[in-house]
Order: structure tokens, then C-alpha cells, then sequence
């Protein structure tokens, strides 16, 4: 019987490790390392990821309106492959959800976003300092509502 196990984006990077897709230098879903890591469904993508150890290969599914990214090899609902450094182990099933809350943004932007928040922390001074009359319009307040929307994005 096979363990069904659901984690986050991050945790799925952080422990499986997808690599590099070196057959086309424009892949997309860079999780945080600067690269592409999905791999297409035909071609010579689809053949890279047949030749390599099952236990490595994750599916992109869209179902019901939403992606995720399941291990093993499958076709139904596909929309490409990852193949990981690190395998699922033997009777684990594992979905990863994927949030489209920010779906510009890669994880390295939004760990840059905020990179730029962490550093904009001082207008929170300047802000309570100001006039209640320049309040609204004070750049401190775009500041918080990113870093809301960037925190949801990125459990801790």
C-alpha cells in the first residue's frame, strides 16, 4: 500500500533537488536556482526523462483547474516532466501543490522581493514620523501589502 504524502513547493525543491533542463536552455519553472527545470512531453525532452530512474521522474498535472506536480511517470492531464537528484522512496505517492497567487514570479524573485522589503524596513520610521495627510501616500504602505502577499507565497 502506498503513503500519500502532500508538501510545499519549497520543501519539494529543498529535498528532491530538480535538475537543470539541458536540452532547452528557455525551460521553464526555475525553483530558486536561476535555471529551468521542466522538461516537454515529446521529443527528445520525453526521451531524456524515460532513460532516467524512475524513482526521479515527477509529472506537471493540471486537474480540476489546478497544477501539481506529482512523482512518477504518468500521462494523464500532463503538462511535462522534472527529473529530481534525490529519489522518492519506495511505497511514498507525493504531490506538490502549486500556488498561483504570484505566477511571474519565480521563488529567486520572490526571495529577492523580499530581500528589497527587508531592506525598505526603515521607511516604517519615516512613515510614522510623517503627517497623517501624507500617510496614504506613503511608500511603507505598499511596502506591507507586498510583503503580505510575498509571506504567503513562502511558508516558513
Amino acid at each position: 500500500m502506498q503513503q500519500a504524502i502532500e508538501i510545499s513547493e519549497d520543501a519539494f525543491a529543498a529535498i528532491f533537488q530538480p535538475k537543470r533542463n539541458h536540452l532547452d536552455e528557455h525551460a521553464s519553472f526555475d525553483w530558486g536556482d536561476g535555471f529551468g527545470t521542466l522538461f516537454e512531453t515529446f521529443g527528445k525532452e520525453l526521451a531524456y526523462v524515460q532513460l532516467q530512474d524512475a524513482s526521479c521522474i515527477w509529472t506537471l498535472v493540471e486537474c480540476d483547474g489546478g497544477q501539481f506536480v506529482i512523482s512518477g511517470f504518468h500521462f494523464v492531464n500532463r503538462l511535462g516532466y522534472f527529473v529530481t537528484e534525490r529519489p522518492v522512496p519506495d511505497g511514498v505517492d507525493i504531490e506538490v501543490p502549486l500556488e498561483d497567487d504570484l505566477p511571474l514570479l519565480t521563488a529567486s524573485q520572490r526571495t529577492s522581493l523580499i530581500e528589497v522589503l527587508n531592506y525598505l524596513a526603515d521607511e516604517e520610521l519615516h512613515y510614522e514620523a510623517c503627517e497623517d495627510a501624507e500617510k496614504p501616500h506613503h511608500i511603507w504602505r505598499h511596502c506591507v501589502a507586498l510583503r503580505q502577499l510575498v509571506e504567503h507565497e513562502l511558508p516558513t
